[in-house]
């Protein structure tokens, strides 16, 4: 992964993964995360219903809503106001994120080595462009 040192973009020293647990342990394509976010909502990875209890938007003791749609794990929004399940992540010198848009069973994987990302926007911005057009050509 590339990162910014003093206004240069520098490759950063490598980790080993097994330190970083979660997020920083995972190593995937773009490609296979779009893909297991489809096995994932279509019930080939979990029961149905633990999937509807993941992406149902968490509540506070109070009853108030958790605040940023944040479920169980994943953030639950509307992108074009259709159903959208979203998780991004990063790691020294590595972003990505990835939405899945489960009434339509499309989804949208970005991913960088380089973190921050560079100029002109970033892993989230650039998926969920991608997630609206995806929606318009339909």
């Amino acid at each position: 992964g590339y990162g910014l040192v003093q206004g240069s973009w520098v490759r950063l020293p490598n980790y080993h993964t097994s330190g970083m647990v979660s997020s920083g342990a995972l190593c995937s394509t773009a490609s296979d995360l779009v893909r297991w976010s489809h096995l994932l909502g279509t019930g080939r990875v979990m029961l149905p219903e633990s999937y509807a209890t993941m992406t149902t938007v968490a509540r506070l003791s109070n009853d108030k809503l958790v605040p940023n749609s944040y479920a169980l794990g994943v953030s639950v929004k509307k992108i074009a106001g259709q159903p959208a399940v979203s998780h991004g992540g990063s790691v020294i010198g590595f972003l990505s994120f990835l939405i899945y848009l489960p009434d339509q069973e499309i989804g949208v994987a970005v991913i960088s080595n380089a973190f921050p990302f560079p100029s002109g926007g970033n892993s989230e911005f650039i998926a969920i462009a991608i997630a609206h057009a995806a929606l318009n050509n339909l």
